[in-house]
């Protein structure tokens, strides 16, 4: 489907309302010259023919119509400028549930930039379509209202006008086309602003750590010129059109200057019609210009339009089946059978695995950087499929599961704390989606995540608000912080991802006891930096290039001198 008739389907909702507005621009069209044509009685009746009370009655009857267009005007502008601030607000909604609907793949292929940019300036710039279209409506019909009471006073001087339209018609056309290009370019370079922008805000610390002020403000002028540029390219393109319709125009007047000015020497047509008529033609061109930018304007919102449909049409890779199983609990048994996965074709990541895990258990992944523990984690919570093979949870592929159930069945605790610009109570009860947060429960699970008393001696107590990613709280806070979300979400399945692995040794030493806390009667898988950390672990497994290489106890494994008690003697 083209970009028009998408775009036409999100404005379907507003279509009473438009053509409401469309009436209303009928009415305000003949309004706005009305005022041109009561020249011609004001020469011709009120200065010649010097008629008694002519004045008058010509100052009520202006009166009347602005009074009338002003209230008119004012209608119209209110509700265009609902209609568009809806139109944003629907299309912001969709993009964001939308963003939320899709695989965690799209977003490790996707600058958060860009997607920010997405809802925010392009959606804008779409919306802005909404008073272009009502305009677009009103200008044709003032153009019309002109051109018929140009032809009524010479049908003769007013066919020059007419004769010269097409030729105007394709210079608006010409450059519309060239408009809706430079259109798309300029978000682009929005987009790429954004990302930018992004990037830079949220590792300042990087940023001034590594005294790199100037390169990444180079970088941000690099990608501001480009704005700058395709900008200016658009003003360029845009500014010339209304001096060539100008130009053709000017060309007419003088043709009709020229003949006109025979008519009233000849008696044909008197002073009144042929100024009347002036003003007639002149108030004709003035649509024309406006088309031609409204035209732009409406290039410029397709071009952002297209950007929008374009992510829209981003499909999740992980999705629900049409009926799915129910979660089968109390949790008795995960198995991985034979599961190999990569993130792209020609690289695999995890290879063959087989592996099965009872209920209650706490599975250590040990193994190298990039031997696949995380990857391997990520397909309990369905972050990503497998390639091949199959992950089951009571004999139930995950696969047969909703995406819903089975999250809502899980708790995860990763060495990056991902807490949210909210009050303490609010992230741990992140997991409340009823709105009704436990009090006592969250306090009981910041207890047991030995953060009560850290907690209590904030400013606020659990009131405080924590700032972006926790940033008022130090690293062993936010971790525990971490925890006692996992703790008050009470989930039967736990993935601690390195939680311990950014943290000094009195700050890992406080989070290590809340993990402890945490992991009693639940299913736990483990990956840790420091093997030390999962001496109690049930089972350790081994991974080493995407395969399992060992599996046993951390006595086991260290009596075998093999892959674990190497890695032990490098990381123990």
């Amino acid at each position: 489907m083209s970009i028009d008739k998408r775009f036409l389907l999100w404005i379907r909702p507003y279509v009473g309302w438009l053509i409401g507005l469309v009436v209303i621009s009928a009415l305000i069209a003949p309004l706005e010259v009305a005022p041109v044509w009561l020249v011609k009685t004001v020469v011709d009746d009120g200065l010649i023919a010097k008629q008694p009370g002519i004045f008058e009655k010509i100052a009520l009857i202006i009166v009347l119509i602005f009074a009338v267009k002003g209230a008119l005007s004012y209608f119209s502008a209110y509700h265009l400028g609902r209609l568009s601030n809806d139109l944003i607000y629907r299309m912001r909604q969709r993009l964001f549930e939308h963003y939320q609907s899709l695989s965690i793949d799209f977003f490790s292929q996707r600058n958060t930039g860009e997607l920010m940019s997405r809802i925010s300036s392009d959606s804008t710039a779409v919306a802005a379509a909404i008073p272009i279209i009502s305009q677009a409506v009103l200008e044709p019909f003032t153009l019309i209202g002109a051109l018929f009471m140009a032809l009524i006073a010479d049908w003769r001087l007013t066919s020059i006008i007419i004769l010269a339209m097409p030729l105007i018609g394709l210079v608006i056309q010409n450059l519309g086309r060239r408009l809706k290009r430079y259109g798309h370019r300029a978000q682009a370079a929005v987009a790429d602003l954004s990302r930018a922008m992004h990037e830079t805000l949220t590792n300042i610390r990087v940023v001034k750590a590594f005294n790199a002020e100037a390169k990444v403000a180079e970088e941000f002028r690099i990608v501001n010129q480009r704005l700058f540029s395709t900008s200016l390219k658009g003003i360029r393109t845009s500014g010339i059109g209304s001096p060539l319709i100008e130009l053709i125009g000017a060309l007419a007047m003088v043709s009709i200057l020229v003949i006109g000015g025979r008519h009233i020497r000849s008696g044909e047509t008197t002073p009144g019609e042929f100024i009347a008529l002036m003003g007639l033609i002149i108030a004709a061109y003035r649509p024309l210009k406006r088309i031609f930018r409204l035209v732009a304007a409406v290039q410029v919102s397709l071009a952002a339009a297209e950007r929008i449909f374009v992510a829209l049409d981003d499909k999740p890779t992980v999705v629900d089946p049409l009926r799915p199983a129910p979660l089968e609990l109390p949790l008795q048994e995960i198995r991985f059978d034979r599961v190999s996965f990569s993130y792209r074709d020609d690289r695999p990541v995890l290879i063959d695995i087989d592996l099965t895990v009872q209920a209650g258990e706490m599975i250590a992944l040990v193994g190298t950087s990039g031997a696949g523990k995380t990857s391997l984690v990520n397909l309990l919570p369905r972050f990503y499929d497998p390639t091949a093979g199959r992950v089951l949870l009571n004999n139930c592929d995950l696969r047969e599961i909703s995406q819903q159930s089975l999250r809502g069945s899980l708790g995860i605790v990763t060495q990056e704390t991902f807490l949210f610009d909210d009050t303490v109570q609010n992230n741990i009860a992140f997991a409340e989606l009823s709105g009704a947060i436990d009090d006592e429960r969250v306090r009981l699970a910041a207890k047991a995540a030995f953060a009560d008393r850290f907690i209590e001696a904030l400013p606020n107590g659990y009131e405080t608000t924590i700032g972006e990613r926790g940033v008022r709280l130090s690293g062993g806070q936010k971790q525990r912080i971490a925890i006692a979300r996992a703790i008050y979400k009470n989930a039967p399945l736990l993935i601690l991802d390195e939680a311990t692995s950014n943290l000094d040794t009195e700050s890992e030493r406080e989070v290590q006891r809340a993990i402890d806390k945490l992991v009693e009667g639940r299913t736990t898988f483990v990956i840790a930096h420091r093997l030390s950390t999962i001496r109690h672990a049930t089972r350790i497994v081994v991974l080493e290039s995407g395969r399992i290489e060992e599996i046993g106890s951390h006595q086991q494994l260290l009596d075998r001198h093999q892959a674990y008690w190497r890695l032990y003697q490098h990381l123990g």
